[in-house]
């Protein structure tokens, strides 16, 4: 937005009276950004927002030497990108410094316009910038030492680079103040470093800040520090003998105790994203490139430390440690990774091989059952109307194991439906009504939730073992792996459901009935499978649109949809060709079948009345086709084409009847009805 360059004379006072202008604006929402911060935690929108308008008030006035209103910038800058990058809460001694800082930059920007010295607001700045450090470096009372006089952060040394793993921190409002022996903390530091060298430079330079050192020359040896000392922070090389600094910093989150330890990572080459990635994985505080300058260390030690705070560790003695069978641990803990490792991808694999939904829990269902023993697996899946639960049974099932998935499910009712209803598919085989067993069975369920949104349950039924907290821990890592191949499984199929659906009345469309149509004519012709087409028309539908509007023929069209529904098997394919036109593929089914359903569809129809939102009941009749695959037909048009045909002949003979074409007399069957 602003160009780098010299600016003096009136172009300078120009920009200067542009840059009150939008800083008046940018000032306004940074304050509506801090009021939001106060009235709930702190949301990324809101923290992002005051730390994008802090940093772009700061690039303009460092353009356009305006110094303090830079450094002030700077320092409100730092504080959100700290709360962005560790996730700590907005506070209220937070508010002060932020609110005192807006008042002061627009005092210091009306100055700057009027040509007034800005140095007369020096220790005005000296000591918002001061209360910024308080609260940056997470002091709660005022310090007795005499401070460094205000000056401008100086640039960051580009031989060293800092990243947090969570996110960058900039340290250039971070420089640490040196401990007076006041205020020297006898917190104690772990080094970690195989080279003698480094190892020797990073003690002298921690502990000339005052902090108790310990070092170790190898992962192995470091990891038995940590049991014994119980370091307040820990830094440490990443690639090491035995074992690298990522493992040790993973053994070190996974071990109770420890957990708490910050980790500094430390790197010999430039932070790559794949570095900064095992960083994150392995649960590292933050990731520092190796440098002869140790300020940059020094800075994120002293900004973790203050973070977490003074706390009691309970040392472990020696006897202690020498029990530890740290390998035996380490083996445990890759072990345990690799099998999470394993069964997540065996999970999202099922998602590549499998199609059909059935397929999908069942192969789901079989991967349980290889981790834990179950009389029953209930697989839910929430729908908008229903919940639809697929019981798979590995033994007899009996009424206290089938109540048991209801209990469940009661228990945790489908966000997606305002209805109770539930649709439950237990293998016939398997369930025996009459069936007692002996202990009451225990239910364990686990949520499938797929991006924030809970779309199923998955519930355990087991009567002889217990399931261990382990074992639970294993299958809610699968459930966690099966809910996004489910949802991307639960979108294709209704995705899929919605190209091939008529979206008024929800029966298939014209596209998906000629595609059947012709996939039945071709078995026809390879195997002379027989089918036949009932096509049907409303009689009189035109008027009652025209007369009562057409929210009502929709209404009535709906409404005749399912009673055709009723008429038709499953097997069949009933959809919408076209305004209130329908027509029904009927596989297998010859000319007297095909007549059968169509009396049927021409009577429902008839008994049926429609009910409107006024209360009117409109009624309908309908004129019926019908026609039978035949030798003669050269393509699956010519079948569709007869059916239209024999329709109109019944429209012609008075409606409300059904008239079967055939093509070996050349001309239509017309029996009269109704």
């Amino acid at each position: 937005m602003w160009e780098e360059a010299m600016l003096s004379g009136e172009r300078r006072v120009r920009i200067l009276h542009k840059f009150k202008g939008e800083l008046d604006g940018r000032l306004s929402s940074i304050e509506a950004g801090l009021h939001e911060l106060e009235e709930q935690p702190a949301s990324r929108k809101s923290v992002d927002l005051v730390m994008r308008e802090s940093h772009t008030i700061k690039g303009a006035a460092r353009m356009l030497s305006l110094p303090y209103i830079n450094a002030i910038a700077e320092k409100m800058e730092n504080l959100f990108e700290l709360l962005h990058s560790q996730g700590h809460d907005f506070q209220t001694n937070m508010a002060k410094p932020c609110r005192a800082a807006l008042d002061q930059m627009a005092k210091l920007i009306n100055a700057a316009v009027l040509q007034e010295p800005q140095e007369r607001f020096s220790n005005e700045v000296q000591n918002l910038c001061k209360e910024f450090d308080k609260v940056l470096l997470g002091e709660r009372s005022s310090q007795t030492d005499t401070p460094p006089p205000f000056a401008m952060p100086a640039t960051q040394s580009s031989s060293a680079e800092l990243e947090a793993v969570t996110g960058p921190l900039d340290l250039e409002a971070l420089t640490p103040t040196p401990l007076s022996e006041k205020n020297r903390s006898p917190v104690k530091i772990l080094i970690v470093e195989d080279s003698a060298l480094q190892r020797e430079m990073i003690r002298q330079a921690v502990a000339a800040r005052g902090y108790e050192v310990i070092t170790a020359d190898s992962g192995l040896a470091g990891i038995a520090s940590a049991f014994e000392e119980r370091p307040d922070l820990i830094v440490c090389d990443v690639v090491m003998p035995e074992i690298s600094g990522y493992h040790l910093c993973r053994f070190i989150k996974n071990e109770k105790g420890l957990d708490d330890i910050p980790t500094v990572l430390m790197t010999s080459s430039a932070v790559s994203k794949q570095d900064r990635f095992w960083g994150m994985k392995s649960g590292a505080a933050a990731y520092i490139t190796k440098s002869q300058d140790m300020t940059p260390l020094l800075q994120v030690v002293q900004l973790l430390l203050s973070k977490r705070g003074v706390r009691p560790a309970k040392r472990r003695s020696r006897a202690d440690t020498a029990r530890e069978n740290i390998n035996s641990t380490l083996n445990y803990l890759f072990d345990k990774l690799l099998f999470e490792t394993t069964l997540s991808n065996e999970v999202r694999g099922m998602g590549e091989r499998v199609y059909a939904r059935v397929e999908l829990l069942a192969e789901f269902a079989r991967l349980i059952d290889s981790l834990v023993e179950f009389v029953a697996l209930g697989i839910s899946i929430f729908g908008r109307v229903t919940t639809e639960t697929t019981v798979h049974c590995r033994r007899r099932l009996g009424p206290a194991g089938l109540q048991a998935i209801e209990r469940a499910l009661a228990a945790r009712p489908n966000p997606a439906s305002d209805t109770d209803a539930k649709v439950l598919f237990v293998p016939e085989e398997l369930y025996d009504p009459s069936h007692l067993e002996l202990d009451e069975p225990r239910c364990f369920s686990f949520d499938l939730v797929a991006q924030g949104e809970l779309i199923g349950l998955v519930t355990l039924v087991s009567v002889d073992n217990p399931i261990d907290e382990g074992t639970q821990g294993n299958i809610r890592l699968a459930v966690r792996e099966f809910s996004a191949v489910l949802r991307t499984h639960v979108y294709y199929e209704e995705t899929r459901r919605l190209s091939i659906s008529d979206g008024l009345t929800g029966l298939f469309n014209h596209r998906h009935f000629v595609t059947q149509v012709e996939a039945e004519f071709g078995r026809f012709l390879r195997y002379g499978s027989v089918f036949s087409l009932v096509m049907m028309d409303l009689d009189g539908f035109k008027q009652i649109n025209d007369f009562h509007g057409h929210q009502a023929g929709d209404t009535l069209l709906r409404g005749v949809s399912k009673v055709m529904q009723r008429c038709v098997r499953n097997v069949d394919l009933l959809a919408r060709y076209g305004g209130d036109e329908f027509v029904c593929l009927l596989p297998e089914t010859g000319e007297d079948g095909a007549n059968v359903v169509g009396e049927r569809i021409r009577g429902a129809i008839a008994g049926f009345a429609a009910q409107t939102v006024g209360g009117l009941a409109l009624k309908v009749t309908a004129s019926v086709g019908v026609c039978t695959v035949s030798p003669q037909c050269s393509q699956f048009s010519d079948v569709i084409g007869a059916a239209d045909r024999a329709l109109y002949l019944s429209k012609e003979a008075g409606r409300n009847r059904v008239t079967i074409f055939r093509f070996e007399s050349d001309d239509a069957h017309r029996p009269v009805t109704g």
